[in-house]
């Protein structure tokens, strides 16, 4: 199953933010080179400051201050 582009450029993002993972770990993940990880986690993260609404679910459901 492929995850929408928008959905897993958050989940890198996320993955990345916590810090527990090289970048060509994460690209290991989702069949993809740390250079479109370090761009989807860029994107991932400017795409999650512009929705205060995923903000706020992200904040109540992981304590995940963004």
């Amino acid at each position: 199953m492929a995850i929408e582009r928008p959905m897993r450029d958050l989940l890198i993002y996320l993955i990345w933010r916590q810090g527990s993972f090289r970048l060509s770990e994460i690209g290991n993940l989702f069949h993809v080179g740390s250079t479109s990880v370090s761009n989807a986690r860029i994107r991932g993260e400017a795409a999650l400051q512009q929705d205060k609404r995923l903000q706020a679910k992200l904040k109540k459901k992981s304590g995940l201050e963004i």
